[in-house]
C-alpha cells in the first residue's frame, strides 16, 4: 500500500471510528422530554393549588379545634386560619416551582453539552478527514485543525493527542526518499504541535499527563527538547531511528516513562542533556540496538526511585556520556549485554540511578 492509500486509510478509519464512540456519547447525554405542552400544564397547576389550599385549610382547622379544646373556632381565628392557608400553599407552589425551573435549566444545559460535544465531533471527523488526503496542503491543514481542537475540547484532547501520534508514525515508515517536501513539512509542524504542548503543565491544554505512543516508527529527528512530562507515557518502541538525532535536552520527567525498549539506533544522537528524572520516572533503552551512535547523558539529575535504565542493550562502536550530577552510574556486564565503544562517567552519590544491565 502506497503513502497516499495509508493517509486515506488511516483517517476515514479513525474517523469512522470516533465518530460511532462520539455519537454514543453524545446519545447518552440525554434530551429534555416534557410531558404536555404549556396549556395543558397550568390547569393542571392551578387544580394543584385549589386541592392543597382545601387540603391546609382543614388541617390547621382541625389543629385549631383540638388546641381549642375540640371546640369549634373562635370566626375571628378563621381569617388567620386562611392567610396561613394561603401563605402555605404559596409557599409549596414556589418551591415546586423552583424544582421545575432547576429541572429546566439542568435539562437545557444538557442539551447545550450535547450540542457542544457534536460541534466537536463534527470537527474531529472533518480533521481526521482532511489528514487523509492526497494533497499536504490539506494535511497540514487537518493538523492543524486538530491541535486547535485538543486546546478547546477537554473531553477529546486525549483522542486528537493520539490521532497526531498516529499520524506521525503512520506516515514515518516510509524512507526519506519517498517523502516529499510537502510531506516532510507536515511531519514537522506534527512535531511541533506536540512539543509546544509539552512544555509547561500549568498550561489547561497541556499534555503532560497523556499517553503518546510512537511506537513502530522510523524517524530520523525527533525533537522534543524542554518538554516536561507528570505521569506521562511516551512510547517509542521497537522503532529504527537511522543518521538523525533525538532531541531531549533540558526535559523534566516527574513520575512519567520514556521508553525505547527494543528500538534500533544507527548513527544517531541520542541528546539527553540536562534531563531531570523526579519521583517514579523512568528513561528505558532495554533490549535496543546501537551501532555508531552517541548517547550524551550529560548534565543529568537523577532523583528519588527514577532510573535511567539498558538492559539486554546490544551497543556497538557507540559512544556513552555520563556526567550525571545527582545519581549514580551501576555498570553490570553480563554475557547478554554488550557495550563496545566508549564509556565515560563522573557522577554524584543519589539514590537515582544509571542501570546497565545484563541480567
Amino acid at each position: 500500500m502506497d503513502g497516499a492509500n495509508q493517509r486515506r486509510s488511516f483517517g476515514l478509519d479513525k474517523a469512522r471510528a470516533l465518530r460511532a464512540d462520539l455519537t454514543r456519547s453524545v446519545l447518552a447525554l440525554g434530551e429534555p422530554k416534557i410531558a404536555g405542552g404549556l396549556h395543558l400544564l397550568l390547569p393542571f397547576a392551578a387544580l394543584i393549588a385549589v386541592v392543597l389550599f382545601f387540603v391546609l385549610l382543614a388541617i390547621l382547622w382541625a389543629v385549631t379545634s383540638v388546641l381549642s379544646g375540640f371546640k369549634v373556632p373562635d370566626e375571628r381565628v378563621l381569617p388567620t386560619v386562611l392567610t396561613v392557608s394561603v401563605s402555605l400553599t404559596a409557599l409549596i407552589g414556589a418551591s415546586l416551582g423552583a424544582i421545575y425551573a432547576f429541572r429546566k435549566q439542568i435539562l437545557a444545559e444538557r442539551e447545550g453539552l450535547r450540542a457542544d460535544q457534536q460541534v466537536f465531533s463534527d470537527r474531529y471527523v472533518k480533521a481526521a478527514e482532511l489528514l487523509a488526503h492526497e494533497r499536504p496542503q490539506a494535511r497540514l491543514a487537518g493538523l492543524y485543525s486538530l491541535a486547535i481542537l485538543a486546546d478547546d475540547w477537554d473531553e477529546g484532547r486525549a483522542a486528537c493527542a493520539m490521532a497526531i501520534c498516529s499520524y506521525v508514525r503512520v506516515n514515518s515508515v516510509q524512507s526519506v526518499a519517498e517523502v516529499g517536501p510537502g510531506e516532510q513539512e507536515v511531519q514537522r509542524i506534527a512535531w511541533k504541535s506536540i512539543r509546544s504542548r509539552l512544555l509547561e503543565i500549568e498550561e489547561n491544554q497541556s499534555w503532560h499527563d497523556q499517553e503518546l505512543d510512537f511506537s513502530g516508527g522510523n524517524y530520523r529527528i525527533v525533537d522534543l527538547d524542554g518538554i516536561h512530562l507528570k505521569g506521562a507515557v511516551v512510547q517509542f518502541r521497537d522503532c529504527i531511528f537511522e543518521d538523525g538525532e533525538i532531541r531531549l535536552r533540558g526535559a523534566v520527567i516527574d513520575d512519567g516513562t520514556l521508553d525505547f525498549t527494543g528500538s534500533v539506533f544507527r548513527n544517531t544522537n541520542i541528546r539527553l542533556s540536562g534531563v531531570q528524572l523526579k519521583g517514579d520516572a523512568r528513561i528505558l533503552f532495554d533490549r535496543t540496538t546501537a551501532a555508531d551512535s552517541l548517547f550524551a547523558f550529560d548534565g543529568m539529575w537523577i532523583q528519588d526511585d527514577s532510573e535511567l535504565r539498558f538492559r539486554h542493550a546490544d551497543v556497538q562502536d557507540s559512544r556513552l556520556d555520563f556526567d550525571v550530577l545527582e545519581g549514580s552510574v551501576e555498570y553490570h556486564p553480563a554475557h547478554a549485554h554488550t557495550i563496545d565503544g566508549e564509556l565515560t562517567s563522573r557522577t554524584q552519590s543519589s539514590s537515582g540511578r544509571v542501570f546497565l544491565c545484563g541480567d
